[in-house]
């Protein structure tokens, strides 16, 4: 994979007008599940998982939570995982 390519999508994702860290969804429960272990070059990596803790900062009941161990399929490597991150959503708009 190209690095400058990746930087660049970065780079989009991050200018893009649904990517506000300006708690646009209130209080609304987010939960953004991240790979930790994507085949991205080290340096992407950690900007994706920045622009994922800002997404999850768009809600002020917001949550980032890093898979050390996935790829880039969370929800095939992790189903247990997604179940988790499902349910907690629900219970936490469920208290709102």
């Amino acid at each position: 994979m190209d690095a400058g390519y990746v930087f660049e999508v970065l780079a989009y994702a991050r200018e893009s007008p649904d990517h506000s860290p300006s708690g646009g969804f209130g209080s609304t429960p987010v939960l953004v599940l991240s790979a930790g272990h994507d085949a991205l070059p080290p340096d992407a990596l950690t900007e994706k998982l920045a622009i994922h803790r800002e997404l999850a900062a768009t809600s002020t009941n917001g949550r980032a939570v890093v898979i050390e161990q996935s790829g880039h399929f969370i929800p095939l490597e992790f189903p247990d995982t997604v179940v988790w991150a499902v349910r907690d959503v629900v219970e936490r708009a469920r208290r709102r």
